[in-house]
């Protein structure tokens, strides 16, 4: 009687369960309790299971058997086609020599081992090698003006959806230019850039790291950049994580201003982006530049650039 307790509390289904369940569930605990007294728990025939248990390990042999027999041939025909061939096409050549095979029976074994046709993602491969991520969450740099990073982020004001764009220096994680509008555009990136990099001077020898959104990678943004001399890098695809100190920006700007404000119209909205960039690049301290702003990070590396004998660079 006890070890019928034992067993109706451990077996993963009850006396109601259906019989392929009640023997699947036999079978998962024979190595630790007698068969028949397990069939005499769940209430289900000796005879039901033990015929059960016998078709399945027959079932599965042959399954083994054409797997065993299959793989090496799939992976033949995917090799010798330098990784092109997918499961269609090695499937009709696998009929063509007498192979009773399908599609998705192919391709599950294609899964399994990790066989991938390159015409799938071939594009992607091609586009993943021409915007390679440069920066590599490396957001510690030696000065200004080394590596921005931009972004884009979204508030709704009174039904309306507005897009921020905005884009922060690594070394002194200052705001050096933030753009509103309507649209998610190439044409709302270019103008921020070119107002950062005008307000800048120009730099040399900068790196920008941005998202993969449309309108970092559109031909109209990679050519404006290239223009100017800066080098782009990317994110990898759905990494927010590559890009965390913009992120992270965007995620203060709101919690620190927009949702307590709660703006109801678009120059409320804007008024509240104005006060929050001022704040927080010239008030606000900041964990990583030791309690500092952002604007005083910068007075006092350009201080020490340009008056060497007054203080050294490396104290910032």
């Amino acid at each position: 009687m006890q070890n019928i307790i034992n067993i109706l509390q451990e077996v993963p289904c009850s006396t109601k369960a259906s019989t392929r369940d009640k023997c699947l569930a036999i079978q998962s605990l024979s190595h630790k309790y007698i068969e028949t007294q397990m069939c005499a728990a769940l209430k289900l025939s000796q005879a039901t299971y033990f015929n059960f248990k016998k078709s399945n390990k027959i079932g599965r042999t042959v399954y083994d058997e054409k797997k065993n027999t299959l793989t090496p041939l799939i992976e033949e025909i995917f090799r010798n086609s330098n990784g092109i061939f997918g499961a269609p096409k090695i499937c009709a050549i696998l009929r063509s020599r007498g192979y009773t095979v399908s599609p998705k029976y192919v391709s599950d074994i294609m899964h399994e081992n990790e066989w991938f046709s390159c015409r799938g993602n071939a594009r992607q491969q091609y586009y993943n090698q021409k915007r390679k991520n440069i920066l590599k969450r490396q957001f510690t740099v030696s000065k200004p003006n080394e590596v921005w990073v931009g972004d884009v982020t979204y508030f709704t004001v009174d039904g309306r959806t507005l897009f921020l764009c905005a884009i922060l220096d690594l070394y002194s994680r200052k705001i050096i230019a933030y753009r509103i509008s309507s649209k998610n555009s190439t044409q709302l990136t270019k103008r921020t850039f070119k107002e950062a990099f005008e307000y800048r001077n120009n730099p040399k020898e900068l790196m920008f790291h941005s998202d993969q959104g449309s309108n970092y990678t559109s031909m109209t943004y990679q050519k404006y950049l290239k223009e100017c001399g800066v080098t782009q890098s990317f994110s990898k695809p759905g990494t927010p994580y590559d890009n965390s100190v913009i992120e992270s920006f965007f995620k203060n700007l709101k919690n620190e201003r927009l949702y307590i404000m709660n703006p109801q119209t678009e120059k409320e909205y804007r008024r509240e982006i104005d006060w929050y960039m001022d704040f927080y690049n010239t008030r606000r301290p900041h964990e990583t530049l030791q309690y500092g702003t952002p604007n005083a990070v910068e007075a006092r590396y350009f201080n020490a650039f340009n008056n060497p004998e007054t203080g050294d660079e490396s104290d910032t």
